[in-house]
């Protein structure tokens, strides 16, 4: 006694059910987690004269594909000198300390980021 089955169209919905997953619902995951730690960011960035270092702030495009799949964040919209102060500011220099402000955000908010990640993906799946 036995069962007979033709998954041949299970399959086929299934691939193409994993390339719908593997590119909306990564950047649907990807966009509410670098939002985490952006805001992060915009709470910890030194203010100078200007502002112009907070109002570079911002995430760049996803690369990769895949789980390979990545977002930056930080300085995205910025000349050359708001990114020379943004490093100094992070780093410091040989007479000033750093502020390690962008590093402060990561550690405050990787956690929740990380969180944001696993709900986005676990509301996308259950959607299906």
């Amino acid at each position: 006694m036995g069962i007979e089955c033709n998954f041949a169209e299970a399959i086929e919905r299934l691939e193409s059910l994993n390339k719908r997953v593997g590119k909306e619902l990564i950047d649907e995951a990807l966009e509410s987690g670098s939002e985490e730690i952006l805001q992060g960011q915009l709470l910890t960035v030194p203010i100078g004269d200007t502002g112009k270092l907070k109002r570079s702030l911002g995430k760049g495009k996803k690369t990769g594909t895949g789980a390979n799949r990545k977002v930056d964040i930080g300085i995205i919209n910025a000349q050359a000198n708001e990114v020379v102060y943004g490093y100094y500011q992070e780093h410091g220099t040989e007479r000033m300390n750093g502020k390690k402000w962008m590093k402060r955000a990561w550690n405050k908010n990787k956690d929740k980021a990380q969180e944001k990640i696993k709900e986005t993906i676990v509301e996308g799946l259950t959607k299906i």
